[in-house]
């Protein structure tokens, strides 16, 4: 090593903490780095290969970096080549599938694999599926190709459960079958990949050993996220010197339903012996009181290695823990605090994040977006309008409201109605197209009887009958039972109900939050007609046509959240059921990994930490109330503000017009008011002509000086949410109230 590339490298050390320094120049042999949230495992990882190569002189083609995304492996391999420059070699990095496609190219013939294979997406392997359950005549209701081909990935993977349901009973039928369909192709899936090499290494030693010498260094991103197939793959290699070098964060891991097993991280030390340990717990993303309130959520973790993050952000705001009445004011709220902050700090709307467990919840964040016409994006997902299954259902609705409408037919012919095929769709939209009442003809039944003929005809008559049926009775019918009814007589409820996978059931979820949507809207105007809702959804849609690089408040999951940071968190839907959700109460594993997971949400905060709850939320046709997550009981309160704390004096109820149903008032509370941004305003005026707009300032008798946060209602029956200086948030009659406006 020269001067210059000592003196570079000295630097470097330099610029690491204590800990990453020791993990960084740690001895040979296995290691594992458990870098919390924010705690600079990207320049570890780094480091780690650069005192590899400059210190000790390992060639770089013997290193190979493992990633599990192309973005991670694209920093890292910038990174290097910042940090070797000059270097005319450098280590390869890649994700795991890559990495094994190389194995497969470079080295498969020595096995007797052919080098020109082809790669299989999850499209391909999906019709390989239905190829394979036509040919068997497996027909089970409820049950597609995607799902089959799902569960035989985790047949692959080593993920798979002991339980049997029907979809796993089907893919355990024709798994032998799907890999010799593939096989006779010359192809692999994308679990292939992985699998393939690994198969090669246990049963063909001189394979095995080739790849032991060719990379005598393994060092792994994310080891959290690894299945037991990459685990197993990654062992074998680095054996028998076992150089294998990962870092990774147990309290992050989220994805087991992708495979992920959090027990590689567990048991890292059991399958390699004499593994050294590392922790990085100094943060430098977060505040102290950030820290401090996510360390006591993930401390009650019943499966970890133990670490606490601490930062030298030793100032900065408590974490802020709110309850709203109902998750439209939670919304509404939230965008209002985000559009204050903005004004008074300068701050972009991509300097903000709203996290929440699932997609289902954006619907309420849209729709105050939209209506306010604040540019926002729903990252890693659709908006809630433009998902398949609302979409689909939104056709269904369509052709009740209006039977000419062709291509919402076209639609719910195509994605709805089973077992009918293109031919018969377009044969019906053919002969429509001709007949005097267009589309409407689909609609009378002797003239279907006609145009359809063969086996379809049954389905077909069946399918539209139910609609006919329906369309008679609107007019007799309130907008949630004609939506609540629609859901049921289309199949979609019933077809998702039946699914056994976690897509199956967010899209139920997302059906749902649509049918609680039409509730809320039939509650506020009982007189809103099934076109008119249509109308307002379409409107809701169309909005949205701003640049695509425009300043955008970003909407997503906590999943999709991971590996992201943002100067300011909202974290929404903190409840019992949604998270924790409901389907994983099953077992002590899966409720850890719910508690990961807003452990992940709150780690995302840099400056500011918001956690909110709604008090009651509606669903299936009436407002239930709603109990805070479990986890939130697990910070210490002295760590938070807000109206969300726990109150001791007692509590009171008033009757809540718009949804005729009681709501809880909570008691006094340590509370700051909330500011609104005066775009967000509406104004409605009381029965003795006092005007009052969201963000004025009142005054009360007992509960003093506070801010107009929401209202419901008008004339006689209007009430106002205020936000008191040490009284919490109140829901007022403004008849009785008698509050005073003082700006």
């Amino acid at each position: 090593m020269s001067l210059f590339e000592k003196d570079v490298h000295s630097e470097f050390l330099k610029s690491l903490n204590d800990n990453q320094r020791e993990a960084v120049t740690a001895e040979l042999g296995p290691a594992l780095v458990l870098a919390g949230a924010g705690s600079g495992k990207t320049r570890v990882l780094t480091g780690r290969a650069v005192h590899l190569i400059r210190q000790l002189r390992v060639p770089p083609a013997s290193i190979a970096v493992m990633t599990f995304t192309n973005k991670a492996a694209r920093e890292l391999k910038e990174r290097l080549s910042t940090y070797l420059e000059g270097s005319i070699d450098l280590p390869w990095a890649g994700t795991f599938h890559s990495f094994c496609v190389r194995i497969l190219r470079q080295y498969g013939q020595r096995a007797g694999l052919s080098r020109d294979f082809t790669i299989y997406d999850e499209d391909d392997s999906v019709r390989v599926v239905n190829e394979l359950l036509r040919e068997k005549q497996i027909v089970r209701e409820g049950i597609t190709p995607r799902q089959v081909r799902s569960a035989i990935s985790r047949i692959k993977n080593g993920s798979r459960t002991d339980h049997r349901s029907p979809v796993t009973m089907v893919a355990d039928d024709i798994y032998e079958q799907y890999r010799s369909r593939l096989s006779d192709a010359n192809a692999y899936d994308f679990d292939d990949l992985l699998l393939t090499p690994l198969e090669l290494m246990k049963k063909n030693e001189e394979f095995l050993e080739l790849l032991q010498h060719k990379f005598d260094h393994l060092l792994i991103d994310e080891f959290q996220d690894t299945n037991q197939v990459q685990f197993d793959l990654a062992c074998m290699i680095a054996s028998p010197q076992d150089n294998l070098f990962a870092v990774g964060d147990d309290d992050q891991s989220i994805y087991s339903w992708r495979g992920a097993n959090y027990r590689n991280v567990l048991d890292f030390g059991k399958k390699l012996k004499g593994a050294r340990i590392f922790r990085l717990e100094q943060n430098y993303r977060s505040t102290q009181p950030i820290l401090d309130a996510a360390n006591d959520v993930i401390a009650a973790s019943e499966n970890r290695h133990e670490k606490t993050l601490w930062t030298n952000r030793k100032s900065g705001d408590k974490v802020t823990l709110r309850s709203y009445s109902r998750p439209a004011d939670e919304a509404n709220e939230i965008i209002g605090e985000i559009e204050f902050i903005r004004q008074k700090r300068g701050l972009g709307l991509k300097d903000f994040a709203v996290l929440f467990r699932t997609n289902a919840i954006s619907r309420y964040f849209e729709e105050v977006l939209v209506q306010h016409r604040i540019p926002y994006t729903v990252v890693g997902g659709l908006k809630f309008y433009e998902r398949k299954e609302i979409k689909d259902f939104i056709a269904y609705l369509r052709v009740i409201a209006n039977p000419t409408d062709e291509q919402a037919w076209a639609r719910v012919f195509r994605e709805i109605a089973a077992g009918v095929g293109s031919t018969t769709i377009e044969r019906i939209m053919s002969a429509a197209r001709t007949h005097p009442l267009h589309c409407a003809a689909v609609m009378d039944a002797n003239w279907l009887e006609g145009v359809v003929s063969g086996a379809p005809r049954a389905k077909v008559m069946e399918f539209v009958a139910k609609i006919a049926l329906l369309r008679e009775a609107v007019p007799n019918m309130t907008l949630s039972e004609i939506v609540d009814r629609a859901l049921k007589d289309c199949g979609l409820e019933n077809y998702y109900e039946n699914q056994d996978d976690d897509e199956a059931r967010d899209r139920l979820d997302n059906l749902r939050q649509f049918q609680t949507g039409a509730w809320e809207r039939a509650q506020q105007f009982p007189e809103l007609s099934l076109a008119e809702f249509l109308s307002e959804l379409a409107l809701v849609s169309d909005l949205d046509d701003l640049e695509e690089e425009a300043d955008r408040l970003p909407l997503m999951t906590i999943h999709s959240a991971k590996g992201l940071e943002f100067p300011v968190v909202f974290v929404a839907g903190l409840e019992e059921n949604l998270l924790p959700h409901s389907r994983s109460q099953e077992s002590t594993e899966a409720l850890d990994e719910e508690r990961r997971l807003l452990y992940v949400a709150m780690t995302r905060a840099k400056d500011r930490l918001y956690l909110s709850y709604a008090e009651a939320r509606p669903m299936n046709g009436r407002l239930d109330f709603q109990t805070p997550s479990r986890f939130l009981s697990d910070i210490e309160p002295s760590k938070l503000r807000g109206t969300g704390l726990p109150a001791k004096s007692t509590t009171r109820y008033v009757m809540d017009d718009e949804y005729a149903n009681y709501e809880r008032l909570e008691k006094p509370r340590t509370s700051a008011p909330v500011l609104r941004k005066p775009g967000l305003a509406r104004s409605a005026h009381s029965s003795n002509g006092v005007e009052f707009r969201i963000g004025d300032v009142v005054e009360h008798a007992e509960f003093g000086v506070g801010t107009v946060t929401a209202k419901s209602g008008d004339l006689d029956s209007l009430k106002v949410r205020v936000a008191f200086t040490g009284f919490g948030s109140k829901l007022l009659a403004v008849k009785y109230a008698n509050l005073k406006k003082l700006s």
